[in-house]
Protein backbone atom coordinates (compact mmCIF):
# COMPACT_ATOMS: atom_id res chain seq x y z
CA UNK A 1 0.00 0.00 0.00
CA UNK A 2 2.65 2.32 0.90
CA UNK A 3 4.44 2.09 -2.61
CA UNK A 4 0.83 3.04 -4.82
CA UNK A 5 0.82 6.07 -2.44
CA UNK A 6 4.21 6.79 -2.88
CA UNK A 7 3.71 6.98 -6.80
CA UNK A 8 0.66 9.32 -6.37
CA UNK A 9 2.95 11.35 -3.89
CA UNK A 10 5.90 11.80 -6.24
CA UNK A 11 3.57 13.13 -9.07
CA UNK A 12 4.09 17.22 -10.38
CA UNK A 13 2.52 19.56 -8.33
CA UNK A 14 0.96 16.85 -5.60
CA UNK A 15 1.91 17.18 -1.76
CA UNK A 16 0.93 14.22 -0.56
CA UNK A 17 -1.93 11.39 -0.79
CA UNK A 18 -3.87 9.78 2.44
CA UNK A 19 -5.50 5.84 2.91
CA UNK A 20 -8.53 7.43 5.20
CA UNK A 21 -11.13 4.90 6.61
CA UNK A 22 -14.31 5.91 5.94
CA UNK A 23 -14.66 6.79 9.93
CA UNK A 24 -12.46 9.64 9.48
CA UNK A 25 -9.07 7.66 10.92
CA UNK A 26 -6.09 8.14 9.28
CA UNK A 27 -4.57 4.29 7.86
CA UNK A 28 -1.05 5.94 6.07
CA UNK A 29 0.14 9.01 4.57
CA UNK A 30 2.90 10.06 2.41
CA UNK A 31 3.90 13.42 1.60
CA UNK A 32 5.10 16.88 2.76
CA UNK A 33 1.28 18.68 3.68
CA UNK A 34 0.46 22.19 4.97
CA UNK A 35 -1.79 21.00 6.88
CA UNK A 36 -2.82 18.52 10.19
CA UNK A 37 -2.99 14.94 7.85
CA UNK A 38 -5.42 13.88 10.84
CA UNK A 39 -7.87 16.82 10.59
CA UNK A 40 -7.56 16.15 6.57
CA UNK A 41 -8.41 12.97 7.62
CA UNK A 42 -11.37 13.70 9.02
CA UNK A 43 -12.45 16.54 6.92
CA UNK A 44 -12.15 14.04 3.84
CA UNK A 45 -14.09 11.59 5.68
CA UNK A 46 -16.97 14.07 6.31
CA UNK A 47 -17.32 15.35 3.18
CA UNK A 48 -17.26 11.97 1.23
CA UNK A 49 -19.83 10.72 4.02
CA UNK A 50 -22.28 13.88 3.17
CA UNK A 51 -21.86 13.46 -0.93
CA UNK A 52 -22.27 9.67 -0.08
CA UNK A 53 -25.61 10.61 1.79
CA UNK A 54 -26.49 12.93 -1.15
CA UNK A 55 -26.02 10.78 -4.11
CA UNK A 56 -26.77 7.55 -2.41
CA UNK A 57 -30.22 8.09 -0.37
CA UNK A 58 -31.48 11.34 -2.10
CA UNK A 59 -31.17 10.93 -5.42
CA UNK A 60 -30.52 6.89 -5.66
CA UNK A 61 -27.19 7.18 -7.91
CA UNK A 62 -25.49 5.23 -5.73
CA UNK A 63 -22.13 5.50 -4.47
CA UNK A 64 -19.97 8.59 -5.08
CA UNK A 65 -16.78 6.71 -6.63
CA UNK A 66 -14.60 10.17 -6.92
CA UNK A 67 -14.95 13.91 -6.25
CA UNK A 68 -11.84 16.96 -6.06
CA UNK A 69 -12.35 20.25 -3.90
CA UNK A 70 -10.73 23.16 -5.63
CA UNK A 71 -10.06 26.09 -3.28
CA UNK A 72 -8.03 28.49 -3.55
CA UNK A 73 -4.52 27.33 -4.70
CA UNK A 74 -4.58 23.52 -3.00
CA UNK A 75 -7.06 20.60 -4.24
CA UNK A 76 -8.25 17.18 -2.69
CA UNK A 77 -8.91 14.75 -5.17
CA UNK A 78 -11.14 11.75 -3.30
CA UNK A 79 -11.34 8.20 -4.23
CA UNK A 80 -13.44 5.48 -3.01
CA UNK A 81 -11.60 2.26 -2.88
CA UNK A 82 -13.80 0.11 -0.89
CA UNK A 83 -16.82 0.23 1.44
CA UNK A 84 -14.38 1.46 4.27
CA UNK A 85 -11.75 3.11 2.90
CA UNK A 86 -10.70 6.70 1.19
CA UNK A 87 -8.23 7.45 -1.10
CA UNK A 88 -7.09 11.66 -0.99
CA UNK A 89 -4.61 13.22 -2.83
CA UNK A 90 -3.83 16.56 -1.88
CA UNK A 91 -2.03 18.96 -4.31
CA UNK A 92 -1.49 22.10 -5.26
CA UNK A 93 -2.96 24.37 -8.07
CA UNK A 94 -0.01 23.80 -10.88
CA UNK A 95 -0.77 20.07 -10.88
CA UNK A 96 -2.57 18.45 -13.87
CA UNK A 97 -5.91 17.23 -12.83
CA UNK A 98 -6.43 15.18 -15.54
CA UNK A 99 -3.04 13.59 -14.85
CA UNK A 100 -3.65 13.03 -11.11
CA UNK A 101 -7.48 11.97 -11.93
CA UNK A 102 -6.39 9.07 -13.56
CA UNK A 103 -3.31 8.50 -11.67
CA UNK A 104 -5.57 7.98 -8.66
CA UNK A 105 -8.64 6.07 -10.01
CA UNK A 106 -6.28 3.16 -11.12
CA UNK A 107 -4.43 3.60 -7.58
CA UNK A 108 -8.05 3.26 -5.79
CA UNK A 109 -8.31 -0.01 -8.18
CA UNK A 110 -5.08 -1.49 -6.94
CA UNK A 111 -5.67 -0.38 -3.43
CA UNK A 112 -9.04 -2.41 -3.78
CA UNK A 113 -7.74 -5.66 -4.75
CA UNK A 114 -5.12 -5.38 -1.97
CA UNK A 115 -7.52 -4.80 0.84
CA UNK A 116 -9.68 -7.25 -0.59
Amino acid sequence: MEKVLEDIAGLKGVQGSLLIGKDGLLILSLGDFQNDVELISACVSEVYASADSMTNERFDNGHPFEMMISANNQNIFIFDVNEDTILAVVSDDTVNRGFVTMHGRASAMELKSMLS
